[in-house]
């Protein structure tokens, strides 16, 4: 791995910090993504859309979304999604990706998303302490009349939605062409402003460029990226977007004073004067300054012969450590690494990643959470962080080793996980070329990265 053009680090951890990334592909992956692109064969069934723009969908302190007012206690609210804000009509898409915000429940609660004209689930898509403001992204499988449900538990709170994206359910390339599959990352460190030049203050940000070569750049369509606050001195949010337009309503990020907290996000990607992917990140509160961290844990390229396509999965958890789901009942102790296996109603043969959230449950002390393929070196990252007594969800691409076997590693203290998975990644060959062995599923090789100042 060649270093980058100026001094930030792609080392995978800083000291004091863990954060959320996806580890290395399967062995069998290749590291590329060229390919001849679509055929009449093919369809742009499980590709993946960016929207880029009008993403905010529901805020509940307005009228935006039709629920104005803060949602009850054991309430839900039924989100129109299928033709709003460029997303395809009726259940044209197979899942939808959201930032989903609580803001300043009164109790202690949690949020479930999950597709209408279905039982509930018994997941939690986002937790939230009282009076806090938390985003995290999540991925929800479209119910037949177009919509999500948004179910809270406890207290009363406000949410707000904003829409990344969207995976196809139907051959849609007639009116949005063939979509972009994905393609697993190995963790990389992009930019971290503690070394290099300094908490953003606000109304700051920088450009982040990608070169991985100019066949690849020109394949590239968004970053799927984790996204950290870190100690900032006030409240306030962090966005990220193409770049190329004006700041777009939505918040990828969400943070009070003090606060270390990380989010994933599936970020659009413009191209800059070389022809790299870009993509721009900013402080977007009004006084407040924090230092950023981002990572990049996998992308979505169009045009491959193969890589990884979406298939929806009714939100379901397979593990639980406070009643055994899973196959292990108990506290994970300090520097404890569990094993577990992805169930066969959520993946299969091919499949290479689930995507879904990891919850922290009560630890008793502050830590991170790494989850990562069975098999592999545990990477110096972690899925997300938790402060004693806190229960915290973060979304998580968990790629799986033989076997679908994956790990979970605790950092301190003792806690319970839950894992929750709304759909998976599986190997997808475009038919016309008919690839039989060793399909490329992996990002190619990261040449060097760009930082400019906004």
């Amino acid at each position: 791995m060649r270093r980058p053009r100026r001094s930030t680090s792609l080392a995978l951890a800083v000291a004091g910090l863990a954060v959320i990334a996806a580890t290395g592909a399967p062995a069998q992956a290749a590291p590329a993504i060229t390919g001849p692109g679509a055929s009449a064969s093919d369809t742009a069934i499980g590709t993946y859309f960016p929207i880029t723009k009008d993403q905010r969908i529901l805020d509940t302190r307005s009228t935006l979304g039709g629920h104005k007012g803060a949602l009850g206690a054991k309430s839900e609210f039924a989100l129109q999604v299928g033709g709003v804000a460029g997303l395809p009509t009726g259940d044209n898409a197979s899942a939808v990706v959201l930032n989903l915000t609580g803001v300043s429940p009164t109790a202690a609660t949690y949020v479930t998303a999950y597709p209408s004209g279905t039982t509930r689930p018994t997941v939690s898509s986002i937790n939230l302490a009282p009076k806090s403001v938390r985003s995290n992204l999540v991925t929800v499988p479209v119910g037949a009349d177009g919509k999500v449900k948004l179910f809270n538990n406890a207290g009363s709170l406000n949410l707000v939605v904003d829409v990344m994206g969207f995976y196809a359910r139907t051959d849609v390339q007639g009116t949005y062409g063939i979509g972009s599959m994905y393609y697993i990352s190995n963790p990389e460190r992009l930019f971290d402003s503690r070394s290099d030049g300094g908490a953003l203050a606000a109304g700051d940000g920088v450009d982040l460029s990608l070169d991985y070569g100019p066949t690849d750049n020109a394949n590239v369509r968004a970053f799927a990226v984790n996204i950290t606050a870190i100690s900032p001195t006030g409240s306030g949010y962090i966005t990220a977007w193409d770049g190329s337009t004006a700041m777009p309503n939505a918040s990828s990020v969400n943070f009070v004073k003090g606060q270390v907290v990380p989010n994933m996000a599936v970020v659009p990607t413009s191209t800059n004067d070389a022809g790299e992917p870009t993509i721009a990140v900013v402080n977007g509160s009004s006084s407040a300054a924090t230092n950023v961290a981002v990572d990049i844990v996998g992308i979505y390229a169009a045009n491959g012969t193969s890589g990884l396509r979406f298939t929806p999965l009714a939100p379901t958890r397979i593990v639980d450590t406070r009643n055994g789901t899973g196959g292990f009942k108990g506290l994970i102790g300090a520097k404890v690494t569990k094993k577990f296996q992805a169930p066969g109603s959520v993946a299969i043969d091919p499949t290479f990643a689930l995507v879904g959230n990891a919850t922290a449950i009560s630890p008793t002390a502050a830590t991170f959470l790494t989850v990562f393929a069975d098999g592999d070196a545990r990477p110096a990252v972690s899925n997300l962080n938790a402060v004693a007594g806190e229960t915290v969800a973060n979304a998580a691409v968990v790629n799986l080793g033989p076997g679908n076997l994956f790990d979970a590693y605790n950092n301190a203290g003792s806690l319970n996980l839950a894992m929750d998975v709304a759909g998976r990644f599986d190997e997808f060959t475009v038919p016309a070329v008919g690839l039989a062995t060793s399909a490329p599923t992996s990002a190619p090789v990261l040449g060097s990265v760009q930082v400019a100042r906004r």
